[in-house]
Parts: C-alpha cells; structure tokens; sequence
C-alpha cells in the first residue's frame, strides 16, 4: 500500500463538497483567464483578489516558477508548463509527459522532476512548447520531492532514502550517494551542506525531521531529528529555523542551531490540513487545504500569527512566492495571488 497518498492526495470529496466544488469553478476557473471584472471577492479575513488562473487537466500538486514560467506537477498528466508573462491570462504551453509526476525543480535550462511513477527524469526547457525529456532514470521509482544546489540534484525516495545525483552532465546522472535510516521520506530542503527532510516510520506512529550531513555527497549521514506525533508533509528552512506544515493544521517552527537535537519553539494553527509551506521575509505562506492560503507573521518566531488568509476555491497544495506574486496549486490548476 502507498502510504503516501494519505499525506498528499486530497480528502475524499462529499457530494456537498463536489457541488460547492463546482460552484466555484463557475466563477474562479474557466480555462485560463483572469477573474473578470477584477474586484476583489469577499472573505471572512478581508478583502482579496485573484489576479489570474488557470485550470490543467490532472491533479495540480506542486508548482515551481522560473523566468515568467510556473510549472505545475500534475499527476499523471506530467508537469504543466504556464506562460505567466501576463498574470492577469496566465496559459499553457508545454506539457513534460511523465508517469506521475510529484515534485519539480528547474535550474538554468532544466527541469528535474520527481516522478512517483517514472523516478528521476530530466528535461530539457530550451523549447518550452516542446520540452524533451533527455533522461529517465528508474532507479528512483516512488520519487517524491527535489532539490538542486548547482551541480547536484538531491531526491527523497519514498521508501526511506535519500539518494544524490551529480547532474553535472544533465542528460546522465550518477547516483554518487545515498543516505538510509528515517522512514518514508515526503520533502526535502537543501541550506549549504545539510539536508532537511521530512519523514514518518513505517507504521506512521512517528513523524519528524531528519538533518542530513551533506559534506560529503558519497557519504552522507544522519546528524539528528525531531520528532512528533502530527503529520508533517513540508519543510522550508530560513534564518536558523526549519518551517514545517503539519497535516494537522499547523505551522511548526523548529530552532535547527543544535543539528543534533533540533526542537519546536512555537506553532501556529492554521484551519484545515497544512500541506505547503514557503518563507519570504517575515512571512510565511502555508497551504491550508480547504481552507486556502494563509500568511504567517514570523517576525517573532516564538510568537507566529496569521495577519491574512485567502480563501481559495478546490484544495490548496503548493505554494510558491517570486516578487509581489503568490502562486498556489490548488488541486485544478494554478491561482495567481497579488501580496499587497
């Protein structure tokens, strides 16, 4: 059974939650196109505006922005190449057909992408109307996050490794390290020469951050870990601290200054199931499932606290920041959101 699904995939919609599903859809997404007349919608946390959406045909899960590009992981429809020059009419372009994908990181001309079907795949984004898968590597079926620093692709396999690719030559990656120990791995964050992931034991009775010693690429090793009973499914790391959205409904904050003993200072609850979570500055931006977006004052790390919340249609699940602009995969494709 793949564990994986419950973390990841979107509850299982009632016939309620599918007719209100299909109610928003009316007014939010059409195909790509921008939110009409432009005014701002109502929420019970204020005013706010949709700048631009855009539908895709599978299971958006994750999105990554380029060079006026986000790509949308998109189950088994591949990865999702948007044009988002015009954020007002953001469209597809290009599709990388891939098995499942999950997770996507694009560096210089390439896209990595962690497929749950397919492993490691790379693509070549010269062309984005036509990308061209220039490697698949198998070795890593069950694939589910990516990171890239420079010359090394860093990959979570689901069934507890961590493995490390030297992509200096794109097109024929060599595993050249792997690391072993925690679980079911689901995210990774890369900071220097240490590897934050996310993982839960096999039976799930546990769930925690690992710190992964990176120094040496051919071997890697555990330094130390944090653990908890709540779901965790994302880590993002800045300032001294890794950021982690819980399935619970929760951010966590963790003081990562003591590799080997990192522990919880604060959390903040969000409303539904925290599935993503992005640092820009001050704020953190968490996907909340249901229940949308929510921005998290982090100025104060033991005092965090949500000074906004979108309230997005379908199910939110990745989030990504660049400039004045939030994009979010909510389930059915891509939301633009202005950060005022």
């Amino acid at each position: 059974m793949i564990k994986k699904t419950k973390r990841h995939v979107p509850h299982l919609l009632t016939i309620i939650d599918m007719l209100i599903l299909l109610f928003l859809s009316f007014f939010f997404i059409t195909g790509c196109n921008n939110n009409g007349n432009g005014d701002p919608f109502d929420s019970p946390h204020g005013e706010y505006k949709i700048v631009g959406s855009c539908e895709t045909p599978g299971f958006s899960k994750k999105v990554f922005v380029h060079d006026n590009h986000a790509y949308i992981t998109d189950g088994e429809w591949g990865v999702q190449i948007i044009d988002i020059s015009h954020k007002e009419a953001p469209r597809i372009i290009g599709n990388i057909k891939t098995g499942w994908a999950w997770d996507i990181y694009v560096s210089n001309s390439f896209g990595y992408v962690a497929d749950f079907a397919d492993g490691l795949i790379v693509a070549g984004l010269e062309d984005k109307k036509n990308p061209e898968i220039i490697s698949r590597d198998n070795l890593l079926i069950e694939a589910t996050s990516i990171h890239v620093e420079e010359d090394i692709a860093y990959i979570t396999h689901h069934e507890d490794e961590l493995m490390i690719f030297d992509i200096s030559d794109a097109a024929h990656p060599v595993l050249v390290g792997t690391c072993k120990g925690l679980g079911y791995l689901y995210d990774i964050y890369v900071d220097g020469d240490l590897g934050f992931v996310v993982f839960s034991t096999e039976n799930e009775d546990e769930n925690g951050l690992g710190i992964i010693d990176l120094s040496n690429k051919e071997d890697p090793y555990l330094m130390g870990s944090w653990v908890t009973d709540i779901t965790i499914n994302s880590v993002f790391v800045h300032g001294g601290h890794a950021y982690i959205a819980g399935g619970q409904g929760q951010l966590s904050i963790i003081d990562i200054s003591n590799k080997e003993n990192p522990d919880v200072i604060a959390s903040c609850k969000t409303e539904d199931y925290a599935t993503d979570v992005f640092i820009n500055h001050d704020h953190a931006y968490v996907t909340d499932g249901k229940k949308g977006l929510k921005k998290i004052d982090i100025k104060d790390t033991n005092n965090p606290h949500i000074v906004h919340s979108w309230d997005i249609p379908h199910y939110s699940n990745g989030v990504f920041f660049e400039g004045d602009y939030i994009y979010v995969a909510n389930y059915k494709g891509l939301i633009i959101l202005q950060d005022n």
